[in-house]
């Protein structure tokens, strides 16, 4: 008996996890169902190279690496920043500028420079929900 009620939880919980319901895509592609995957992380701010923040004219930008979610089209993506300073030198609003399979750039919607987005320890915290398989 205790058998069965361990079993039925892992069902039940497996269940749960794997029921994600993508409406509709960037691309307006379907997929089936058992395809859709949610996928999050976070992008360090002191991440090097092409991760590392950049800026120029005045607004910074970060890409993030999709690589490991295993898309096969643009996914749907959601990203916000969270540091350590408060007040004026805060992390700003971004705006998504640009999404592709295994990676994405956000942009600050405020003009800011790249040292003050390290200095202030602005990660971006990421999701995004897309197809893994055709």
């Amino acid at each position: 008996m205790k058998l069965l009620s361990c079993l039925l939880t892992l069902l039940l919980a497996t269940a749960s996890l794997a029921s994600v319901k993508i409406v509709s895509t960037p691309d307006g592609s379907a997929h089936p169902a058992h395809c859709a995957l949610s996928c999050s992380g976070v992008t360090k701010h002191n991440a090097t190279g092409k991760f590392s923040w950049g800026s120029a004219g005045g607004y910074s930008w970060k890409y993030s690496d999709l690589t490991d979610c295993g898309f096969v089209g643009e996914p749907i993506v959601t990203a916000t920043l969270k540091g350590d300073c408060l007040g004026s030198r805060r992390c700003p609003s971004v705006s998504i500028t640009l999404v592709m399979e295994q990676i994405f750039r956000i942009t600050t919607v405020e003009e800011t420079v790249a040292s003050d987005l390290v200095g202030c320890k602005c990660d971006v915290y990421w999701t995004a929900t897309g197809y893994t398989c055709s």
